[in-house]
């Protein structure tokens, strides 16, 4: 029924009866209306704390990545120290154990010790190298990130991967040399004993 047309209204409607239906009609559309727009604002509210649940996410995963980030190039920096120490270390020893123990003038199989020197002497300067070029690759990234709105990401990769294969090169030339070196002794420790006379 229209509420609007007076000729509808049964003969007894008074003027009030007619207000109260129009009251009744405005509270319930404005019911309706209320209840949309809470709907809304429950559907907006919730993609406003779906938004910043995944903000949060992220900024876990960057802080993570970045966390990781500082743990690698640390455990680079180790691991570089860590073989040339080594390195170092296992030219003397062996430069002592033939002096000492085997005597210059019984050497037998040299080019196993020359090799694994070699091997030695090629970890160090790769390792070495490394930390120059590690410097050099990281003044490069950052004038470029200064330059130019870059991905870091995408700026970094070539440089990582170039040092992992120096990094991984300066470890097979270590342990190259630590398997000549092993050789080397296995031959001649094996000479002497045979040289020494049985009881």
């Amino acid at each position: 029924m229209d509420t609007n047309k007076a000729s509808e209204w049964p003969d007894a409607a008074s003027d009030e009866y007619r207000r109260l239906v129009l009251f009744a009609k405005d509270v319930a559309e404005a019911a309706a209306h209320g209840i949309h727009n809470a709907a809304r604002d429950a559907d907006t509210d919730l993609e406003y704390q779906a938004a910043i649940a995944d903000r949060a996410k992220r900024d876990r995963r960057d802080k993570l990545r970045e966390s990781l980030r500082g743990l690698g190039g640390q455990a680079q920096s180790d691991y570089d120290k860590t073989l040339t120490t080594l390195s170092s270390g296992a030219l003397g020893v062996s430069f002592v154990f033939i002096k000492d123990v085997l005597g210059v003038s019984s050497v037998q199989v040299p080019q196993a010790a020359f090799l694994a020197w070699l091997c030695w002497a090629g970890s160090l300067t790769v390792s070495l190298g490394s930390f120059v070029a590690g410097a050099l690759i990281v003044k490069q990234v950052v004038k470029v990130l200064a330059d130019y709105d870059a991905d870091v990401d995408e700026v970094v990769k070539w440089p990582n991967r170039i040092m992992t294969g120096v990094n991984i090169l300066a470890g097979v030339l270590f342990v190259a040399g630590v398997v000549l070196l092993a050789i080397f002794a296995y031959r001649n420790l094996g000479a002497i004993g045979a040289k020494k006379p049985i009881g």
